[in-house]
């Protein structure tokens, strides 16, 4: 008689022959019937186990190349929502032509730094697509695909953080120079709640509640944590225009034409050659905003509640915007 696996739709079925065969659905499917090989049920078991935890892993390809674990960890980093999808193909888009043709056998330090020599971006633009190429060798690694990730270093060093903020004045003529209410109230909504871009792009209108005064950007993805942002004046002005010209079946805060935006990329870089402001990316405008806090004397732990940051990492980048921060420091060395 058939021996059942409990949390299982797989099982153990023995034939007159004594020999043990797995058989049962998996996902509603049936698998047909497969033979352990063995009359030792404990053994059978131990297949069983091996069995199960087999079907959900990616079935490697023919030849493990770059190309292939590429493939796989963009399509395994999609079903899981991760937050920089796109970034990670972009950058695989770069990795391809030189990688693609290689087993990560094949990769060595010296490749890498022909690589970097290759390409003729900035360090940190090589640093994020080899940071992808050695995140996908991992994933590869704990599928099963290969057996160990080459230990590789990084051809070049991290470019110091940029410190790029923009005065107030700046953020008027940005804001004057913009075309439209649903880049208007992304530029206001970035500069007055220090969300991220993907935070602002992904906002519906049921989590802003204007009588209230809260804007909710939800929990995130993976370690972009959001927060619940108080709204001001000049942010309720900018989605009340918004609410104006919105059209009705788009739930997206930031539409245009009753569609969501995907990306802000292309407007936003015209944006900022029409405000004489080229070297401003969005995420300029979350730095500004926590800018602006600091300067403004906000304790750090608020900041970091605002940006949904460690309160470490808030001291790290913008303590030396604090008034208070130094001063409170040299105050001990009065003698």
């Amino acid at each position: 008689m058939p021996v059942k696996r409990q949390k299982s739709s797989l099982y153990l079925w023995q034939r007159g022959n004594g020999i043990f065969y797995i058989r049962g659905t998996h996902n509603g499917v049936d698998i047909g019937m497969h033979s352990t090989g063995t009359r030792d049920r404990q053994e059978a078991e131990a297949q069983l186990d091996q069995f199960v935890a087999g079907l959900d892993n990616p079935a490697p390809p023919d030849e493990v190349t770059l190309n292939a674990i590429i493939d796989g960890y963009l399509t395994d980093r999609e079903a899981h929502g991760i937050a920089d999808l796109d970034r990670q193909v972009f950058a695989a888009k770069q990795l391809r032509p030189f990688f693609g043709n290689l087993e990560p056998r094949m990769i060595s330090n010296e490749t890498l730094r022909r690589y970097a020599r290759h390409r003729t971006v900035s360090n940190g633009t090589i640093l994020r697509e080899l940071r992808t190429l050695r995140a996908a060798m991992a994933w590869a690694a704990g599928e099963q695909w290969i057996q160990t990730p080459p230990k590789l270093r990084m051809p070049v060093t991290a470019p110091k953080p940029k410190d790029r903020w923009i005065t107030k004045d700046e953020a008027a003529r940005l804001i004057s120079e913009c075309k439209s209410p649903h880049m208007q109230c992304f530029v206001v909504l970035a500069l007055t709640t220090a969300a991220r871009t993907g935070a602002i792009l992904d906002l519906t209108w049921d989590r802003v509640d204007l009588e209230n005064g809260i804007i909710d950007y939800g929990e995130g993805r993976g370690n972009k944590r959001r927060a619940s942002v108080p709204i001001n004046d000049r942010a309720r002005e900018a989605l009340e225009m918004a609410a104006m010209v919105r059209r009705q079946g788009c739930p997206y805060v930031i539409q245009h034409r009753g569609k969501r935006i995907e990306s802000i990329k292309a407007a936003f870089k015209r944006l900022t050659l029409r405000a004489d402001l080229p070297d401003v990316t969005p995420h300029t405008l979350r730095h500004t905003a926590a800018t602006w806090m600091a300067q403004g004397g906000a304790p750090m732990e608020r900041i970091a509640q605002v940006l949904g940051d460690t309160v470490e990492t808030v001291e790290r980048v913008y303590a030396h915007h604090h008034p208070q921060f130094a001063k409170a420091a040299v105050a001990h060395l009065d003698f």
